[in-house]
């Protein structure tokens, strides 16, 4: 007021960038589009009058305002938002997407990238290998970011060493899943078969005989496909890649059984 900075200025932009501002000095996990989108105007006007704040506090010369922004901050928030908050392991995914991002860092990842890309690249994989599943699309729109965003820094992860050993990880998780399933599946049917042959004749007893003979040696048959093709299989570039193979055949030989 002392300066005159709110002269030729809508007052609510100058507020809001003064509580923008504070928000960041006092680490609280609101992001400039929130303000945007609270006062209905574009994200561009409200930071053209932020910048104007920044140089007229002399921020600017002393670099204060370009000060990163803790991506961690705002995970227990996007985390709330995209599990609803009750979610059973809420605090388990927010605790593994913080951990991930303490990773990103070590890695230069989040070195002049938006904070929102990074959180939700974070919170994807740590859904994923708690067994959660969530497309990039669902936390694309919890974090304001597109997908193409999030996709870029799952990629600049991945060629990272840590971000190898997450993924294995996320991979092993996701084909046990998938296992349970399976398991899951098959002793439904059996529970159903065994009903339906306590309940019938003798002719379906023995319908039923035959088509549990039938499905044995369909399992003899897979069995012996998938030693053949275990056989042929070119050998692995890579030791990351070896035991990824190695797991998929031995869960697709233990689910015939």
């Amino acid at each position: 007021m002392d300066q005159n900075f709110t002269k030729g200025r809508r007052a609510e932009l100058v507020q809001s960038s003064c509580l923008y501002l504070a928000c960041r000095d006092m680490k609280i996990s609101l992001l400039f589009i929130d303000f945007s989108s609270y006062l209905r105007v574009s994200v561009y006007e409200l930071g053209s009058v932020y910048l104007q704040l920044c140089e007229m506090l002399y921020l600017v010369q002393n670099k204060n305002y370009e000060e990163l922004v803790d991506p961690s901050i705002f995970i227990p928030r996007f985390t709330n938002s995209l599990l609803k908050g009750a979610h059973a392991k809420a605090k388990d995914v927010a605790n593994t997407a913080k951990n991930i991002i303490s990773s990103m860092k070590r890695d230069w990842i989040q070195t002049g990238r938006k904070p929102s890309g990074i959180c939700g690249a974070a919170i994807y994989m740590a859904a994923l290998s708690h067994g959660i599943m969530y497309s990039r699309a669902d936390i694309a729109k919890v974090v304001h970011m597109c997908e193409a965003t999030i996709t870029k820094r799952l990629n600049e992860f991945a060629n990272t060493e840590a971000g190898s050993l997450t993924l294995l990880v996320g991979r092993i998780l996701l084909l046990i899943s998938e296992q349970r399933k399976r398991e899951w599946k098959k002793q439904l049917e059996k529970k159903t078969r065994e009903e339906l042959a306590a309940n019938c004749p003798e002719d379906a007893r023995n319908l039923v005989e035959a088509s549990k003979a039938a499905v044995a040696n369909s399992r003899k048959e897979k069995r012996r496909k998938r030693a053949e093709e275990a056989k042929n299989a070119p050998p692995s570039a890579t030791a990351t890649e070896a035991v990824c193979r190695t797991l998929e055949r031995k869960i697709k030989i233990y689910s015939i059984f």
